[in-house]
């Protein structure tokens, strides 16, 4: 998770997104959490009105794991027709810090889960707090820290070791110090990203960026591979209908989350086309990927596994090759450009 984000984190431009600061945070927190009992709650109601027994708690890790999206080949797809640069920044920082929120949803419902024990709503609160706050202190202060090597040393050859130990020393420092991993790789991608544009010269920032996403390309690759192998494993033991429904219920939970936030923010303002065209962008632009598999690769092996392994494959298989082929021919450049204006 730490090489994925840092990776996606570094490409964005951080000067742009803070003028998008408020929208990505209500996404990134408010959206996700809904995601999370939306897809959750749908879950565990149509598997039990089928027949499918799953815990509860195994549907909100289900929600967790599948609620974090991956933007990268939407934004490529839609750049072709124009989308502008203020949009796709709105999308890209909302799917980065939805996939670090995200995973620290996770880790709290999936360590619920596995211990079977019920903790109390204090306890669940400062788990997550300490978590998001104390990734998002590490990942600055870790940025800091690689800044002030990056800017020591000229060899590209160096600078690229400096930012491979910014992310497994800052793994294991997250690990020993019970914080979000996830959320500091995403803010020192981030930091380094802005603080390598004001320092480091235009080949130097190239190979930087061509080197992370190698390792990004690579590694999901190997996580695709993995899932394609779960499942394929035992054919005849594959939950066909829990892979349709489950579907379904991850668009319908998508649009809740993102339609909630959006509307929060225009508060103030009719509702309008525009508003709901972004909805349904956001919702159908929301493509499932790595983040999800590497996530539900780190469950222990159970029934439930098995269970959550069959939906997710569905989910990221449909958001990939349907959403991800669809996605140009539903949105034109005007309709894009109407919705970036939505907040001018």
């Amino acid at each position: 998770l730490g090489f994925l984000l840092f990776a996606g984190a570094l490409h964005v431009q951080l000067r742009v997104l803070v003028h998008e600061r408020w929208e990505v945070m209500i996404l990134a927190t408010v959206g996700t959490l809904a995601a999370t009992f939306a897809i959750g709650g749908l879950t565990w109601l149509l598997l039990s009105a089928i027949g499918v027994q799953l815990p509860f708690i195994y549907a909100l890790v289900f929600g967790a794991l599948i609620s974090p999206t991956d933007p990268i080949a939407a934004v490529a797809i839609l750049k072709k027709v124009g989308m502008p640069d203020k949009l796709e920044t709105l999308i890209s920082g909302e799917s980065l810090f939805n996939d670090g929120v995200g995973a620290v949803l996770f880790s709290v419902i999936a360590a619920i889960a596995i211990s079977g024990e019920t903790p109390s709503v204090a306890h669940v609160t400062w788990d997550f707090a300490k978590e998001v706050v104390g990734g998002i202190g590490l990942g600055a202060v870790l940025a800091i820290g690689a800044y002030g090597l990056l800017r020591g040393v000229r060899e590209d050859s160096s600078r690229l070791l400096v930012s491979l130990a910014l992310v497994t020393g800052g793994g294991v420092l997250a690990r020993a110090l019970h914080v979000s991993n996830p959320l500091a790789m995403v803010v020192a991608g981030l930091m380094v990203g802005w603080l390598s544009d004001q320092t480091m010269e235009g080949p130097s920032r190239q190979t930087l960026g061509t080197f992370w996403k190698l390792v990004e390309d690579v590694i999901n690759a190997v996580l695709f591979l993995l899932l394609g192998l779960f499942v394929l494993k035992n054919p005849e033991s594959i939950a066909v209908v829990p892979m349709i429904l489950a579907i379904g219920v991850v668009l319908i939970g998508r649009f809740v989350s993102v339609a909630i936030p959006i509307r929060f923010w225009r508060i103030r303002r009719k509702p309008s086309v525009a508003e709901l065209q972004l909805s349904m962008l956001m919702t159908w632009g929301g493509l499932r990927g790595a983040i999800s598999i590497a996530l539900l690769l780190s469950l222990p092996v159970s029934p439930q596994r098995d269970l959550l392994f069959d939906m997710t494959y569905a989910v990221v298989v449909f958001s990939l090759v349907i959403q991800g082929l669809t996605i140009s021919r539903l949105f034109t450049c005007s309709q894009l450009q109407r919705m970036a204006e939505l907040n001018s």
